[in-house]
């Protein structure tokens, strides 16, 4: 498996949705490769699995490959 990143989520970021959360921080990630982090499981959220359309909250850990 690849190498996991993990990010917290900041303040001005709460709120939002996960997919605009990556649009905004990661914009060389394509939403079909983030589509199929979340089918296999690896796109995680304080260590849940996680979807595009799920809204991340301030302080919050996001794992990606």
């Amino acid at each position: 498996m690849a190498d996991m990143r993990s990010f917290m989520v900041t303040e001005e970021d709460g709120g939002i949705r996960l997919d605009r959360w990556l649009k905004r921080n990661m914009p060389d990630v394509s939403f079909n490769l983030v589509s199929r982090w979340a089918r296999t499981g690896q796109l995680r959220v304080d260590g849940k699995r996680a979807t595009p359309g799920d809204r991340i909250e301030a302080g919050q850990s996001i794992r990606l490959p």
